[in-house]
């Protein structure tokens, strides 16, 4: 197998500069562009092949080509932080707009790049939709939270706060845990085998009061072996409104005996008005 990617591998990078050739005669390309693309696919040695992807695309691509193709770059860009142009992302959001049956991987990848790059304001629906819909499959990554107030509050994830952690070798993944603050459970530590979020990328969410900061333990284990530990604390990057269930315990936290002693008040009543309301028969 190692013979034959590297083989395969020598054999790409020839057809890559007969494909540049080709350009600047003016040959018709569309072949040798797409036996580049598929060749690349095949011995997963992608380099440098943006440009071929993006002339192959335009003269018309084999659809299992370029989605497969589109996938194995958004995993690339996802998991290995392997750089991704614009013009691939501009591509996944038009085989959007063209219903075409995008992988998952295609729309976390370009949740990604404009969480960390300007958008244009129609592409604004799309990416929406996207954070939405993989938020319901529960498939939820911590850049997800640079996006506008108002989606993470759509999506539930306004008062989040996340752990990411990637494996180095296949293993299990263990988180240990403990909450300082005077809320809840403070200073019981807690343990947790994670599931992965994808491959090899390790997520989970917190839900922290301003007073709390949570101190953790990253273990990854390769049987009995531990292969690799680290520690961290998380705390809160943003101020919870006083708002709902959650923001208007929080703000309790911080208020003299009188206001707290209303402010229970007016909560329990409106626990009470709920219960009628929601009521089930």
């Amino acid at each position: 197998l190692t013979y034959l990617a590297n083989y395969y591998c020598g054999a790409t990078k020839d057809m890559k500069q007969v494909w540049r050739t080709a350009r600047e005669y003016e040959v018709k390309t569309h072949n040798l562009a797409e036996r580049i693309i598929t060749q690349m696919l095949f011995s997963e040695t992608l380099f440098k092949e943006e440009e071929i992807f993006i002339d192959y695309y335009n003269s018309g691509a084999y659809f299992r080509l370029k989605l497969g193709y589109l996938a194995y770059v958004s995993q690339e860009y996802v998991v290995k932080n392997r750089h991704m142009k614009e013009e691939i992302v501009k591509i996944i959001l038009k085989e959007f707009k063209e219903e075409e049956n995008l992988a998952d991987i295609c729309k976390i990848a370009v949740l990604k790049f404009y969480a960390e790059h300007p958008y244009a304001a129609e592409e604004e629906d799309m990416i929406r939709s996207f954070l939405q819909e993989l938020c319901e499959k529960q498939l939820v990554f911590p850049f997800y939270l640079r996006y506008k107030e108002a989606w993470l509050r759509e999506v539930m994830l306004y008062d989040k706060e996340m752990i990411c952690y990637q494996t180095k070798e296949d293993g299990k993944v263990k988180l240990t845990y403990k909450l300082e603050g005077i809320q809840r459970d403070a200073g019981k530590s807690c343990v947790e085998q994670l599931i992965p979020m994808y491959a090899n990328i390790y997520v989970k969410q917190f839900v922290l009061y301003d007073s709390e900061t949570l101190k953790f333990s990253i273990k990854e284990c390769n049987g009995r072996k531990v292969v690799h530990e680290e520690n961290g604390i998380l705390k809160k990057t943003k101020k919870t409104a006083p708002v709902g269930k959650f923001g208007k315990l929080n703000a309790m936290d911080n208020m003299n005996y009188s206001e707290l002693e209303e402010a229970m008040k007016e909560y329990r009543l409106e626990e009470n008005l709920a219960g009628e309301i929601f009521k089930i028969n």
